[in-house]
């Protein structure tokens, strides 16, 4: 059914540097993001916004896509 196709749409990560917040969080090269605190990310533009207000420390909920799988990661943002 055309509701089961994983998302196509959202960020996707390229290179992460290891040991860094993302690596720690769980995030992998070529997942997709696809919500930060349930707010949508298509583009780069709707992560910066996502992040607007939140401050070094703060923990954030990242909705990526790996595969064909949905996965909920927590990252703690670095400045």
């Amino acid at each position: 059914a055309k509701g089961d196709a994983p998302p196509t749409e959202g960020l996707l990560v390229g290179e992460l540097a290891s040991g860094s917040p993302a690596a720690k969080s769980g995030l992998k090269t070529g997942d997709l993001v696809t919500a930060v605190d349930g707010q949508t990310i298509l583009r780069a533009l709707d992560l910066e916004r996502a992040l607007l207000g939140h401050k070094t420390g703060d923990e954030v909920e990242l909705t990526v896509t790996r595969g064909d799988e949905e996965q909920t990661l927590k990252l703690t943002l670095a400045s």
